[in-house]
């Protein structure tokens, strides 16, 4: 367990690619430049917050909180992959979203 969380720590986050992409396409180094810092300040205050909030949490509620959140991120990961999939004519039932692209 120790040595997967280490090559992970390793690997980028995923939500770094489309920034990266939106930084690549907007043409200008100084407008990528602007636009990844301002990605990191809005990022750095959150996740310095998150990790200050989930500390003040007992162990078993810290626990409770993350089987929680997982299991949310496994259900929100089945819209983009039921999207994908319907790209190509195969349907698979999604959790319904409110937002109007879905």
């Amino acid at each position: 367990m120790v040595a997967l969380g280490a090559i992970h720590g390793l690997l980028p986050c995923p939500l770094l690619y489309p920034a990266f992409l939106y930084a690549a396409a907007t043409g200008s180094a100084v407008t990528g430049a602007v636009s990844l810092a301002a990605l990191g300040l809005g990022t750095v205050p959150l996740v310095f917050a998150y990790g200050t909030a989930f500390g003040t949490l007992s162990p078993g509620r810290r626990e409770s909180l993350h089987r929680v959140l997982g299991a949310l991120f496994v259900l929100l990961a089945l819209v983009p992959l039921a999207n994908g999939l319907a790209a190509f004519g195969v349907a698979i039932p999604k959790p319904p979203l409110p937002m109007p692209w879905t």
